[in-house]
């Protein structure tokens, strides 16, 4: 079997959407005779996230940003346009995978009139995302328009739809496939190789409220830096009140300015920016805070939380895809004050009376996320490729 991979992520980085990509693309690899990437290239190596038996062609963005500005405009909203045809002689795939809708603009139609199959991995709802971290306005709405044009297309154009979360299959049936004609599999997210370490277990004991959060992720970000200013004004100031002896610890890259002075106004709030070993700082806590209500998809910054053991309080927006969690009572979910103060004082409990609970929490996601059980998931998919 040969697969032509097209990958939208640049696989060196940290990111949910990298890590995802990663993940798919060695599955792929364990399961294919050959696989050939086509992926960004912005200067970095990324062999040691992908398997060494991947053929790789990077691929740069020569264009001047006016050249970029006028390619958006003209409907060109990737980078392989000039590139994939020769790709695809050269390679002669049985699979074309694009790894997210937007690397098939204005190729999988014709790659459909070929024997060639096509799966479409949706990392979310692309209308979704995008409200949550909308483009520049110089070419927001040509973007957008041509982005939904490109996600219907690959809706009804791929063979197999790939999702991350059951929600997002709901979200793309309802805008593209109204008549349930798409063939779709949810296969959710998983770690890109298989972890030997021991990861630290989170800390078994509570004192009184000596309970100490934390969150994770890139703060520079659009979403999740608006949605931790949303966290600390209307619900951190419950979470005082509740257990006033409490710390809460955020780390991540590029804490802006706002952030921090809005954080500092709390004594019992540390910043960490761009920490060496996130895993360290998480194991620090009791309970993993995940704020971002923005957007869509399964969000990856939670599993920081659970392979550390760490029992998870999250906004339901970014609850989608841990289902197996919510189900164990180690996931608590909230959406506005009244819940919030509910499902914080329920996994603060939980904690303090299950003493098993990290252990519990690494067996679920072993069950769930480790690479062994995402490529199970990918084996059994294509058995139902049409």
């Amino acid at each position: 079997m040969k697969v032509l991979f097209l990958t939208h992520h640049f696989l060196d980085k940290n990111g949910g959407g990298s890590f995802a990509s990663r993940a798919y693309i060695n599955a792929f690899a364990e399961i294919a005779d050959e696989l050939t990437l086509l992926y960004p290239d912005d200067g970095h190596s990324v062999s040691e996230y992908i398997n060494s038996k991947v053929k790789l062609i990077p691929v740069k963005n020569r264009n001047t940003n006016l050249g970029k500005l006028i390619d958006v405009y003209s409907g060109r909203i990737h980078r392989y346009t000039n590139i994939f045809y020769n790709t695809l002689k050269e390679v002669e795939p049985d699979y074309v995978v694009f790894d997210n809708s937007r690397t098939s603009a204005g190729l999988i139609k014709k790659i459909r009139q070929s024997n060639t199959k096509v799966i479409t991995i949706h990392h979310n709802y692309e209308m979704e995302y995008y409200l949550g971290s909308p483009p520049h306005w110089t070419y927001k709405k040509a973007f957008l328009y041509y982005m939904k044009k490109t996600e219907h297309e690959a809706v009804k154009y791929s063979n197999l739809n790939i999702t991350l979360t059951d929600e997002d299959i709901d979200l793309l049936r309802k805008n593209y496939d109204q008549y349930k004609e798409s063939n779709f599999f949810k296969i959710g997210c998983f770690e890109y190789k298989e972890d030997k370490k021991n990861n630290q277990i989170g800390k078994k004991d509570i004192k009184n409220s000596n309970v100490t959060f934390v969150i994770s992720g890139n703060l520079s970000a659009y979403q999740t830096e608006a949605s931790l200013t949303s966290f600390l004004e209307d619900y951190y100031p419950i979470l005082n009140r509740e257990y006033p002896d409490s710390k809460l610890i955020i780390a991540g890259r590029n804490p802006g300015i706002k952030l921090k002075e809005i954080c500092s106004s709390f004594n019992s709030i540390q910043v960490i920016p761009n920490p060496i070993d996130m895993n360290e700082i998480i194991a620090r806590g009791h309970i993993y805070i995940c704020p971002v209500n923005l957007g869509g998809g399964l969000k990856l910054r939670v599993m920081d939380g659970l392979k550390i053991g760490l029992p998870i309080l999250t906004h339901k927006i970014s609850a989608r895809g841990y289902e197996e969690f919510r189900k164990a009572d180690c996931l608590f979910e909230y959406d506005q004050k009244e819940s919030f103060k509910k499902a914080l004082n329920k996994v603060v409990e939980k904690h303090k009376k299950n003493e098993k609970i990290a252990e519990d929490i690494k067996l679920i996601f072993s069950n769930n996320f480790s690479f062994k059980s995402g490529l199970s998931r990918v084996q059994e998919m294509l058995k139902h490729i049409n």
